[in-house]
């Protein structure tokens, strides 16, 4: 199974992966005023809620079966940090899931990426593949990403990425450059930049090429929220030359939980000739039911101030042992803490002004709130 390098890389250090209990994902495609399946991943969790392995199919319509395709498989070191991905993909001689990719990582300072490597299975082997090494501020604010292949046995230079951050950490601009073998130089070759709105939520983003010299804007993506915060549409706009506007391609339609979890994706392709949205595919999450989204709107846990500089306050309808958990946007465990009562004070002084997610489990309800620390 090839996977994008770099694609990865942006997801496993930007993104946001927090997705303890998400048990199956249903992709399907819109054909013929219908949605069709397309494919189906199943995700399985330890006792410790770390992800261990998941299962990717996709809908075989002769046979009208799931048909599996890929798995991926996760190790941990000893501080609960991912150690390993190994992927494997669907060998149709021998109609089983064989090794196709290894990714391997290492840390430094507070739990963060400093290297991780790929490799390729070949000839029955691992073999290197491609090297992703990060680099911090004194913040501990990601500020670069050099990407290296491996070829005719050394490491060679493939692409740099540049992070801008704000005061708080965040992203404003992510410049990315290719090296040129001839000139033995780096290259321009395309540009992304954010605004925040105000719950310092990403509002607008626009992703720029190298041409001429200097960065021409080419796509906009616009995210809305709903009055919880929530992502509820995120638009996709492109630059036409020749009329000199924004033309609407995609856009994508989120159904939430009452957590905020995503429930439900809609994309959908504009059709200039009609002027109006059409569906093209559709992304159903379903969750353990310990997540407690039921149990969540009876309780009405409450949280504050959010955002926060030091203290987490919390308030709960039922006076019980509670076990907190304060979880990183890489899903990773960072802070653990019991408390009895129902009105209690959880310490984020020492955290990095960031995203991130505090878990409530009281008795056999598991509740899950996002916020932010300045």
């Amino acid at each position: 199974m090839k996977k994008t390098l770099y694609f990865l890389f942006t997801i496993i250090l930007t993104s946001s992966i927090y997705s303890q209990n998400l048990k199956s994902i249903t992709y399907e495609s819109w054909s013929n005023n219908n949605w069709i399946n397309s494919s189906y991943v199943i995700k399985n969790y330890d006792k410790s809620d770390k992800i261990t392995d998941d299962l990717s199919q996709r809908w075989d319509v002769s046979s009208s079966t799931w048909k599996d395709f890929n798995s991926t498989n996760y190790e941990y070191n000893t501080n609960n940090l991912v150690d390993k991905i190994i992927y494997k993909s669907f060998d149709k001689t021998s109609n089983l899931l064989t090794f196709s990719q290894r990714a391997s990582f290492s840390y430094i300072n507070e739990n963060k990426i400093d290297v991780l490597f790929y490799e390729e299975w070949t000839n029955n082997a691992w073999q290197n593949s491609s090297k992703n090494t990060s680099s911090y501020d004194s913040n501990g604010y990601l500020v670069s990403g050099l990407i290296q292949r491996w070829n005719e046995n050394n490491w060679k230079n493939n692409i740099k990425v540049d992070y801008s951050n704000n005061s708080d950490g965040l992203f404003t601009q992510i410049t990315r450059q290719k090296w040129n073998d001839s000139s033995s130089k780096w290259e321009n070759f395309s540009q992304s930049t954010y605004t925040y709105n105000s719950s310092k939520q990403v509002s607008v983003e626009t992703m720029n090429i190298w041409e001429n010299n200097k960065w021409i804007e080419k796509i906009i993506f616009t995210n809305s929220y709903d009055a919880n915060g929530f992502l509820v549409n995120r638009l996709r706009q492109d630059w036409d030359d020749d009329l000199s506007i924004w033309i609407n391609q995609y856009q994508s339609k989120y159904d939430n939980n009452q957590n905020g979890t995503i429930h439900q994706e809609i994309a959908e392709i504009w059709n200039k000739s009609s002027n109006s949205w059409e569906n093209l595919s559709r992304i159903t999450y379903k969750y353990d039911k310990n997540l407690g989204i039921a149990d969540l709107t009876k309780s009405q846990i409450k949280i504050f101030p959010n955002p926060t500089t030091d203290f987490i306050n919390v308030h709960l309808e039922e006076s019980n042992d509670t076990k907190v958990s304060i979880i990183d946007a890489l899903g990773s465990v960072i802070l653990k803490e019991n408390f009895v009562g129902n009105d209690f004070s959880v310490n984020v002084m020492n955290l990095n002004k960031n995203v991130y997610f505090i878990k409530l489990e009281n008795g056999e309800k598991t509740q899950v709130k996002k916020f932010i620390k300045n």
